[in-house]
């Protein structure tokens, strides 16, 4: 059951425009998903583990300063701001390295 409608971006349905909260770019400035279960017990499990995750502090996870983005290797065409999967990593990349994040992997 979706709650939520999904919006088309491209040929594919997508969450992703829900994240831009601001600015005119198509980067998102928060991380946006949805829990998919079979029952409520499916759901409340993955959400536990996000609220657990949430309350541990900076100090506590070695996770909160890596990141790790996958995208497609295949040049068939440009997708978002006409770049490449892999130049929009980049860019993504770059930016990340400003503020605290100090590994940003990427595949």
């Amino acid at each position: 059951m979706n709650i939520y409608q999904q919006f088309h971006c491209l040929q594919a349905c997508s969450d992703q425009a829900y994240a831009y909260l601001d600015g005119e770019d198509s980067y998102p400035e928060i991380a946006i998903g949805r829990f998919s279960g079979k029952t409520a017990e499916d759901i409340k499990i993955q959400a536990d583990k996000v609220l657990k995750y949430e309350k541990l502090s900076v100090s506590e996870s070695k996770s909160y300063n890596r990141y790790l983005m996958v995208g497609s290797g295949s040049e068939n065409g440009v997708g978002d701001n006409a770049e490449y999967d892999y130049e929009h990593l980049i860019n993504i990349k770059n930016k990340l390295k400003t503020v605290s994040y100090k590994e940003v992997l990427s595949l």
